[in-house]
C-alpha cells in the first residue's frame, strides 16, 4: 500500500530489510533533509512530543504483532 502512495508529505518507500534476529523489517526511504523524526525533536523541544509518539505507535504496533 505504502508503494503506491504519491504525496508531498509523505516519504516514499524505496524498500526494507530484514535482519537476522529481529522480528519487524526495518523500512528504507528517501534521504529526509530535516532528519530522522528523534534528531527533529531533539532540534525542536519545544514541539508537542505526545502526538508524534502516538502517531508513531499507531502506525508502527500492527506491522508488529
Amino acid at each position: 500500500m505504502w508503494l503506491k502512495l504519491d504525496h508531498p508529505n509523505i516519504l516514499r518507500l524505496q524498500g526494507y530489510v530484514i535482519e537476522k534476529d529481529y522480528v519487524c523489517p526495518s523500512i528504507v526511504t528517501e534521504w529526509m533533509p530535516n532528519g530522522s523524526l528523534l534528531e527533529y525533536i531533539k532540534k525542536h523541544p519545544e514541539i508537542e512530543k505526545l502526538p508524534l509518539v502516538r502517531m508513531c505507535i499507531q502506525y508502527s504496533y500492527p506491522s508488529c504483532r
